[in-house]
Order: C-alpha cells, then sequence, then structure tokens
C-alpha cells in the first residue's frame, strides 16, 4: 500500500476535495469527518470554516473546537480520506458522534486506508497533547 500522510487541507487542494466531494455524494455515501462538506460547494467557504473551529473564539455555535485534516497518498497526492478530530464533546457529540470521524472515497475503499488514517491521527494527536504538557 501507498504512503499517505495527513495534511490541514489548503486551496492547493481545492480541486481534488471538490472531487472527493463529489464522488461521495454520487455514492450517497455518508460524509463523517468532513465537516459541512456535504452542503458547501465552495471550497474556500469550507477552508474558512475549517479555521474557524480550530480557535474556541471563532468556532460556530453548537460546534466544538476541532481539526480538519486530509489523507493525502504521496506517489500521487490524491486525497483517499478526510479525518477530522474534536478537541471535546457537546451534548450532540456525546450521545451520537465521538472525538474522531472519519471517511475514506468509494474508489479507495477496502485497501486499509481507513485503518491507517485513523492510526495516523491517533499519532498526530498524542504528539499534540505531548507539547501541551
Amino acid at each position: 500500500m501507498d504512503k499517505c500522510v495527513l495534511i490541514k487541507p489548503d486551496i492547493s487542494f481545492e480541486y481534488d476535495i471538490q472531487a472527493f466531494r463529489k464522488e461521495m455524494l454520487d455514492a450517497n455515501s455518508s460524509m463523517d469527518g468532513t465537516g459541512p462538506l456535504y452542503r458547501i460547494d465552495n471550497i474556500k467557504e469550507w477552508l474558512e470554516f475549517n479555521q474557524r473551529c480550530e480557535n474556541a473564539d471563532t468556532v460556530p455555535e453548537n460546534w466544538v473546537t476541532c481539526e480538519q485534516l486530509i489523507y493525502v497518498r504521496e506517489v500521487d497526492n490524491k486525497i483517499v480520506g478526510m479525518i477530522q478530530f474534536r478537541h471535546y464533546f457537546n451534548e450532540f457529540l456525546e450521545k451520537y458522534g465521538g472525538h474522531i470521524g472519519y471517511s475514506v472515497r468509494p474508489d479507495e475503499r477496502r485497501k486499509g486506508y481507513a485503518k491507517m488514517m485513523l492510526a495516523d491521527c491517533l499519532t498526530y494527536v498524542n504528539h499534540m497533547v505531548s507539547r501541551m504538557f
């Protein structure tokens, strides 16, 4: 399996984020771990939303601070998945969600990417937490 890396999405990935979104919508797939990407078709707006979610002072109402990452295959720079981790729970997440949500695009499923992406995200979070203390 090809190596992938977690990256905070930016405008340089606009085309592939749009392709990821279209593929997920066309397949009627749940878009867990993508924030409001299912309803925001303007990638710049989605990126701005993600930035607001990273800061307690700017996080939208009814959301919690969180970080959005894309999982990019290094060999072809293709987004194979998206993952979002939340810093804490609100009532909804406590009952129906969790700290981490993630999705793999339909044409890349059953290749082990979800398992690798989750493991890499846990390493990323552990590294962040260790820097805090």
